[in-house]
This record gives C-alpha cells, structure tokens and sequence, in this order.
C-alpha cells in the first residue's frame, strides 16, 4: 500500500502512524522540499508577469534559502514565493495556508475538476509522485482538506490506469464521500473512513527542529494524541481543566448540533475526559478560539465565559507547562464588529499571544438553530462540496467590512511580530516577536528584492508586515550586511549618522502596508 498525500495540506506536519508495511509518498512536502533547494541554490524563478509577485518572489527566495535564518522568517519567506508562483494558464492560486482555484471555489465540483485540468506550480511534484508508483499498486488518497482536492483529482487520473487499487481516506473525504463519487476522477474509488482525521506530528520542512515529533491536534472535537502534543482546544476543554481520553468510535465533528459540540459548546460534559494532572497527555501549546465580545469570550461552537473565568482557566493552563495561544474570530453571530477592539485588547492580556484573526463562517455541517445563546438562521448548504452554510440571521457583516476590521487590528500585531505567518502548526510554536534589534534601527524580517544602482536605491520588503519601500543601495547593503550576520553596530557602521538616526527612530519598512491582509476562513 502507498499513501500519498497532496499538495494542499499543512506542509510543517507529516503523518505520524501509516498501516504496517506502507509507504508515505508526500507529494506537498516534496514540492516544498524542492523550492527550498532552488532557492538555497539561487535558480528559483517565477514567470508571473505582476511586478508585485516577481519582487516578493525575489525576496522570498532570499529568506526561504537562507538556512541560517528561524523557522519563522523562512515560513514568511516560503509564503511569499508560494504566492508569487502564480502564472497565467494555472488553475489554482497558492499560499502558505491555502489554495484556491484561479477561477471560482472549491465548493463547487466542475470548478475543481477545471482547476485539476490545469496547469499548476506543483505539476513537476504530482509527476514525480506517479513516477515512483509502481504498476498494479495499491494507492490510497490522503484528503483531509478541501485546499488537497485539485491535487487529489489530477492524481487519481493519472494514477487510475496504472493502479490496481485507488482509495480515499481522511477527514475531508471522508465529510464529502457521496459528492466525491459522483466526481468521474473517483467514480468507484474505495473510501476508507477517517472521520476524525489522520494523526500528524510536527517536521520542519526546513531540517531537523527540537519540535519534529510533537503530535498535533487539528480540531478540538479529535481524540487526544498520546504523549506529549499541541493543538486546538475548545473552551470547555480548557475550562474544565480535563483531557479527553481517546475514544477509538469515530464522532461527528464539533459545532452547534453535532454530539461531539458537548465539551466544545456547552451542551454538556466531554464524553470521557482523563486526569488534569496527568503529565504525560498535557499540551505544550494550545491554540484557543475566542469570538470576543466586550463583556464576554465566546468559543468558536458557542461557549460563552467572563472574561474573568477565561483568565482563571489560561492561568491554571500555565501552571501546568501549557502556552495558551488565541485565535481572535471576526464577525461571529450577534457579535458587533466595533466590539473587536475592546474584546483583543481583553484577550491580549488573557493568553500568551493573539497569533491570527479569522474570519468567522458556519460549517455545513452544523445543523443547531442556535449560538451562544441566541437563534440563528442559515441557508441550505447549496454547492456539490458544501464547506459552509450561508448566514441569514443576523446579518453577517460584509467581505468588505470584515477586511477593513482585520488591517486594522492586524497591523499592530505584525510589527508586534505576533501574528503567525499562516494557518500552519509550525507557526504557532516557535517564540512570538521579532528581534530586539528591530527597535534599533534593523529589523530581521526586512529582505532586500531588487537594487537599482543607475538609480541608487533598492527595494525592500518587510515579510512579517508586508510593508514595501525603496531605501538606499547604502541602506540595503546594511540591511544585507546584517543578514550575513554581522553585528548590529557593524552593519550600521558605514552609515551617515543621520541614516543610523532615521533607521532608529521609524525602523525600517514597519508602517507602510504593502497591499490590504486577507482575512483567513477557518479550516
């Protein structure tokens, strides 16, 4: 048996426990793996004709290849070449924490079967992966995520002739088994449930990190890994101060509605839960959802705490070696906009760090009439691949609005260093900030993308913030000098007074937004 997984997945996990005597062919990590050596090499190249993608193709390269830079600066990097990768004539758009058609959704299924059609930036990584299969195998699709079903489509095409056994398994596959069926790709493809998920631990796309191994949790409502994990937790969970032990008979997912919403939404107590004081199952790190209000912390399924009681529960959560990291969604069921302010400023002093702001939708799977206490209307699933149900009552705010809201509150924590580059487990451990020197004048983040000597300036571009300015060729060579590892003081020393003064008191590239933040949905 060979399971592969497609590009489209979180490319700082891998799975951790595979059927005895198969083979794991990770066709996304090998695409990552490969635009890590092109760029650590300097032949790393985009065709897009955007000048905005060409510069951040340029200086994500730089970051992605420079191995001596954190885990962190080399994921923002990656995120900028993944976004730059783009052409014209591809039928999926990347991002370090998403894919999306060129050309419509991915609820819709020809939309997915025209965005499979065609080219991609992962193509060369799909051939490879078929390459090495050998005839009258045995292959099982990896899908746990709707951003894998292009990929997973272009696969089981090529593959199906050459196979003697096509499966699917994973928890978008698994949600979507019967519409699947339907698509010709799959049409007799064995599903092996996995309605929970696979089991995936931490690896660094990069090289070996302290953290490979640590087993991850994607949902709140999955089974506890054993030994030592992160992951995401519901607020019930963390308030109760319990471990949910693993319950080997697969559940539906947690929302509004589903029996395993019980310990994330308040509907009663977690269906087995194990000691709290049991060492060996407590997190490193959890990542909690909170739709903030003013006066109160209401969990992504609808708990609804004192902020008070949120505090008490965090604390206790650190008394115990856990780092208690938030996830601040917006534009939640009765939830004002205005109040997001107020309720970040209340969770930036209740958790470690506020790591990402996300974008508030109703899964479609969630069938309850109600959140947080109050009735809520929405419309039928609609698409084939139905990832959400529309909201009618309350009225959401507009795309528009929650954009606006999400720059706002976003750019200080970029420059803050405190936002994660994207959606993935490797972004949530590594420690929150940027480097003390930023507040002296350079700032890590910082990557030169293109000189101009006729014109005596450069380009540059802060990674973290998406900031974008020309500075001097002498600035840059600074900001280049400090890259290679000179010394602060060294890097700044053939400056002008004046220039080491500028640099300290603005910083370099911390204000100007390079283009408006896109507010995440959740996964």
């Amino acid at each position: 048996m060979i399971l592969i997984v497609p590009p489209g997945g979180d490319p700082t996990l891998r799975l951790a426990a595979v059927p005895d005597g198969a083979t794991v062919v990770d066709v996304g990590r090998r695409f990552v793996a490969e635009l890590v050596r092109q760029a650590t090499r300097g032949v790393l190249r985009t065709r897009s004709r955007s000048p905005g993608d060409r510069l951040m193709a340029t200086a994500g390269t730089r970051a992605l290849g420079d191995a001596s830079r954190p885990r962190l600066h080399r994921l923002r990097g990656l995120g900028a070449v993944l976004g730059a990768l783009h052409e014209p004539g591809n039928g999926v758009r990347l991002r370090l924490d998403d894919l999306e058609p060129a050309d419509g959704s991915l609820e819709s299924a020809a939309d997915v079967l025209r965005a499979a059609a065609a080219p991609a930036p992962y193509d060369g990584a799909l051939a490879g992966a078929c390459a090495d299969v050998p005839r009258g195998a045995a292959v099982r699709l990896v899908v746990e995520r709707e951003q894998q079903v292009p990929a997973a489509v272009a696969l089981a095409r090529a593959l199906r002739p050459r196979v003697r056994r096509l499966e699917l398994t994973g928890r978008w596959a698994t949600a979507h088994g019967p519409a699947l069926a339907h698509l010709p790709p799959f049409a007799g493809v064995a599903l092996v449930p996995a309605p929970r998920g696979m089991p995936w631990e931490l690896a660094d796309p990069f090289g070996p990190a302290p953290d490979d191994g640590l087993r991850w949790r994607e949902r709140p409502a999955d089974p506890i890994p054993a030994g030592p994990w992160a992951g995401r937790v519901g607020l019930r969970e963390l308030v109760g101060g319990v471990v949910p032990v693993y319950d080997p008979e697969p559940g539906p997912p947690a929302g509004p509605g589903s029996a395993a919403a019980a310990g994330a939404a308040g509907a009663g107590p977690p269906p087995t839960t194990g000691r709290p004081d049991d060492p060996g199952r407590q997190p490193r790190l959890i990542v909690v959802g909170v739709c903030g209000a003013a006066d109160r912390a209401v969990g992504r399924g609808g708990t609804e705490l004192s902020w008070d009681r949120l505090a008490s529960a965090v604390g206790a959560a650190r008394d115990r070696g856990t780092t208690v990291v938030a996830e601040l969604w917006l534009g939640a069921p009765g939830i004002p906009p205005e109040a997001a302010e107020e309720a970040l400023g209340r969770l930036e002093d209740v958790v470690d760090r506020v790591i990402g702001l996300r974008r508030f939708d109703w899964p479609a799977d969630w069938t309850a009439p109600s959140w947080a206490s109050r009735p809520v209307t929405t419309a039928d699933a609609g698409p084939e691949l139905a990832l959400r149900r529309p909201l009618l009552d309350p009225v959401p705010p507009s795309p528009e609005r929650l954009a606006a809201l999400a720059a706002s509150l976003g750019r200080p924590l970029a420059r803050a260093g405190r936002l994660a580059p994207g959606r993935v487990a490797g972004a949530y451990l590594p420690p929150p900030g940027p480097h003390p020197d930023s507040v002296r004048g350079l700032d890590p983040d910082v990557v030169v993308g293109r000189r101009s000597a006729r014109a005596d300036r450069a380009l540059a571009v802060n990674l973290r913030t998406g900031a974008c300015s020309y500075v001097s060729l002498r600035v840059a060579d600074a900001i280049d000098r400090y890259r290679d590892g000179y010394t602060l003081r060294e890097a700044l020393r053939p400056l002008s007074p004046g220039a080491v003064r500028a640099l300290r008191e603005g910083g370099v590239l911390g204000q100007v937004p390079l283009r408006e933040g896109r507010v995440p949905r959740g996964k």
